[in-house]
């Protein structure tokens, strides 16, 4: 016979083990099958294995006088020593899982989380975390929401920031420590422009590599005689060419942040947020604006806007 979903199995794992026992029909319910096949199902499902799979973690299911009873099995052997990688796999198929679980399962799944980090090596235990964060995270090109929000509310208000951010060549999670300096983009993706200790240097942050940042608690102030951020093409392009700053209502912001190929956050607020759009000459950045189909507003300079109100008018431009 086909066994029940295993989302299905944890669910009935959950409920007898908060109740003692179940009902034959409830049980049937929780599983998705029919009253007929639950004394069958039971039978298949003995010795199913939770894990990490130690002495306590395989089930014992038995039908008696209409209920179903559910056993975890205390007798067979001694407890499991997983490896980093053994380790590694099963916390990352967790992680994966956890936007997709709530209540009970949540609690089942956040417990053994801590049976599996309790069952590697105590040497392995941070490797396989890192290495669990890494395997479940997807380099999607995708930013968190709010990811961008709040990174630039850390610029504004100088605080230190602890990143968790994936290294690519190194195929791992490491935690940075930062001063951030600017939220900007290209071709369409954001940075974090940030000075990265202990480095004692100037990097880029990919804003689609950073699973979490966190403020350190601590603020900053960039010295007098902090060295000169580091000239990278790929942002400044051979030369400083034109920046028009550019006001999104919130409903269409996200939206805007994403189409343009080139940007900076000025300032947000609840009026919605204010980008610093660059081009090699004005006409080529409001072009851009004109084929976003959403509301903007320029800000300034004065020529931007009133390349704008020229255009709308309908007249010609060189």
């Amino acid at each position: 016979m086909s066994l029940p979903a295993p989302g299905r199995v944890l669910t009935l794992l959950v409920a007898c083990l908060d109740r003692g026992s179940l009902p034959v029909a409830e049980a049937a319910d929780l599983l998705g099958i029919p009253t007929s096949r639950v004394e069958a199902a039971a039978q298949a499902m003995t010795g199913f294995g939770v894990p990490p799979l130690g002495p306590d973690d395989y089930l014992d299911v038995e039908v008696e006088d209409g209920l179903v009873h559910v056993h975890q099995d205390q007798d067979l052997g001694t407890a499991l020593r997983l490896s980093a990688v053994d380790g590694a796999m099963l916390l990352a198929c967790l992680e994966s899982a956890a936007t997709s679980l709530d209540g009970s399962l949540e609690a089942v799944r956040a417990e053994t989380v801590k049976r599996i980090r309790a069952a590697i090596a105590p040497v392995a235990v941070d490797a396989a975390t890192d290495r669990a964060e890494a395997i479940a995270w997807k380099d999607e090109g995708g930013v968190p929401d709010g990811l961008v929000e709040d990174l630039h509310a850390a610029v504004v208000e100088r605080r230190a920031l602890e990143l968790r951010y994936y290294n690519r060549s190194r195929d791992t999670v490491q935690a940075r420590r930062a001063w951030p300096l600017r939220v900007v983009q290209h071709t369409g993706r954001w940075y974090l422009s940030a000075w990265a200790m202990p480095e004692d240097e100037h990097r880029y942050f990919r804003l689609d590599r950073v699973l979490r940042a966190s403020p350190t608690g601590e603020t900053f102030e960039p010295p007098a005689d902090l060295p000169e951020v580091r000239v990278d093409v790929l942002f400044s392009g051979g030369a400083p060419g034109a920046v028009v700053e550019v006001r999104f209502p919130e409903p269409v912001a996200t939206r805007a942040m994403r189409f343009f190929r080139t940007g900076e956050v000025v300032t947000r607020d609840p009026g919605g947020v204010v980008l610093a759009l660059r081009g090699p000459t004005l006409p080529v950045v409001v072009r851009q604006l004109f084929a976003f189909d959403a509301a903007w507003e320029v800000l300034a300079p004065a020529e931007a806007r009133d390349l704008v109100l020229s255009w709308c008018a309908g007249l010609s431009t060189s």
